[in-house]
């Protein structure tokens, strides 16, 4: 049909512009250069959008601020990298690679727990690569996320689904604060387990008062 054969006249005309460009090369430096063509060619760094690439991709470019996800022992590294010294290393160099592409701010992201592939949850351990920078360089922001869903409508048989979600931020406690809760009052964390939404602590009130309390129904905040 008639767009088969666009899309051969615009492969022969590639082949003319290269020829014309590399008068010598062969069939096979045609195809090595093409096959090495990717969407990230025809990026425009002047328009105001989100860019999503490969770390791989991204090599050379940079850019005001950069989200690397997936940052779990299993994923980056990936799992086939980790008894091996070598793998190890160049996947430490790509992260290095993905860190270095922040002009201002990199948010490096990972979850306690995921599904993948319709399999059951496991509980994620932060990569070690993350876990390898001096904490004074991170500044670490706790979150959960939920989602309802309600079924707005349906029409032969399928549910639109009308998805609301909600981010909720918690500190990040340590033990030695002093707290305000809503009926104790002021008090001291004397010890801490978990983090985020699940952390859980042991308070000393005043008057001797200790509660072992869970941070996201307590709402304590921090007294400085």
């Amino acid at each position: 049909d008639l767009e088969r054969i666009n899309n051969i006249s615009e492969v022969l005309n590639s082949v003319d512009e290269f020829m014309a460009r590399n008068p010598q090369a062969m069939l096979t430096d045609f195809l090595e250069e093409v096959s090495l063509l990717t969407g990230i060619d025809q990026w425009n760094d002047q328009e105001n959008r989100v860019t999503l690439m490969t770390v791989h991709s991204a090599k050379g470019l940079e850019f005001p601020v950069v989200f690397l996800t997936g940052l779990e022992d299993g994923l980056f590294p990936f799992y086939s990298t980790l008894q091996d010294k070598n793998k190890l290393a160049e996947e430490r160099r790509l992260f290095y690679v993905g860190l270095t592409r922040a002009k201002q701010n990199v948010f490096l992201l990972y979850a306690n727990n995921r599904r993948r592939a319709g399999a059951e949850q496991f509980y994620g351990l932060v990569s070690r690569f993350v876990r390898e920078i001096p904490e004074d360089h991170l500044e670490n922001i706790n979150f959960s996320s939920a989602m309802t869903r309600k079924v707005i409508g349906s029409t032969r048989g399928y549910a639109k689904m009308e998805v609301k979600r909600t981010v909720t931020i918690f500190d990040d406690f340590r033990v030695g604060d002093l707290v305000e809760h809503a009926i104790f009052g002021v008090g001291k964390i004397m010890a801490l387990s978990g983090s985020g939404e699940n952390q859980r602590v042991g308070v000393l009130f005043k008057d001797g008062i200790k509660k072992k309390l869970i941070v996201k129904f307590a709402k304590l905040k921090k007294v400085h």
